[in-house]
């Protein structure tokens, strides 16, 4: 198990699913995904309560949703912040990720959006059923 193929599966994730807990009640939902220059950026809708539970308690765990085979990146100790970017600067991204975000930003427009950023330096990576390991990036 190594970085690459870590990136091989980061890069093809289109969806993640993103838990939180404050006050110790765990919440957990399916979040769209971008990785770009070592971020995991996801987004959400303006005033939606991710990133409020994220202002209230940074740490947060992920899955990817396996994509094209069952190969999937787990991170137990994440955190999480509401990103500086903007849906704009990331839209183009988004889209060549995930072909079906450019009808979510021409029915709502990408104004209605908030990023929200990923930051961690260890995960499991999954390759398959008898491939699995650790590793720090």
């Amino acid at each position: 198990m190594d970085k690459q193929d870590f990136l091989n599966i980061i890069k093809k994730a289109k969806y993640i699913a993103l838990a939180t807990s404050v006050n110790n009640e765990p919440n957990v939902r399916i979040v769209n995904c971008l990785w770009q220059d070592g971020t995991l950026y996801f987004s959400t809708m303006k005033g939606a309560p991710k990133l409020a539970e994220i202002d209230t308690n940074k740490k947060v765990a992920f899955t990817t949703l396996p994509a094209d085979s069952m190969a999937f990146v787990r991170v137990s100790k994440a955190e999480a912040k509401t990103s500086e970017k903007t849906a704009a600067e990331l839209k183009e991204a988004f889209i060549a990720q995930d072909p079906t975000m450019e009808h979510v930003f021409a029915a709502v427009g990408t104004e209605a959006f908030q990023m929200g950023e990923i930051h961690f330096t260890e995960a499991d990576v999954c390759i398959d059923f008898g491939n699995f390991g650790h590793i720090a990036l």
